[in-house]
């Protein structure tokens, strides 16, 4: 059975889809996995590509944002330093339905 995680990270992958992103890959059953990113080797939840530009998206439910705080820094940091590359924070409630794009 599938963790919410796992459902709002699909749900992000359909987001990407529908907006026209290619090359995607998950850190999901049935997706090649992300490559790890930074001297901690973290593995992003998602990572696509459309006309050149590279998004990749972290799926995290909103009260465990603080503790992941030095992953998240990680991620925003190798999005500034690379060209073309947009990073995605997506949360959502415990008990409740859809997400939201914090930046």
């Amino acid at each position: 059975m599938a963790t919410r995680h796992d459902e709002e990270v699909r749900k992000e992958i359909a987001r990407l889809k529908r907006n026209g992103f290619t090359n995607i890959k998950a850190a999901i059953p049935g997706y090649e996995t992300p490559d790890p990113i930074g001297q901690g080797n973290r593995v992003l939840d998602v990572e696509a590509t459309k006309h050149g530009k590279r998004v990749i998206v972290e799926v995290e439910e909103e009260g465990q944002v603080p503790s992941q705080k030095d992953q998240i820094s990680a991620f925003r940091r190798h999005a500034a330093q690379k060209k073309g590359t947009e990073f995605i924070l997506r949360t959502y409630q415990k008990g409740k339905r859809g997400s939201k794009r914090l930046n």
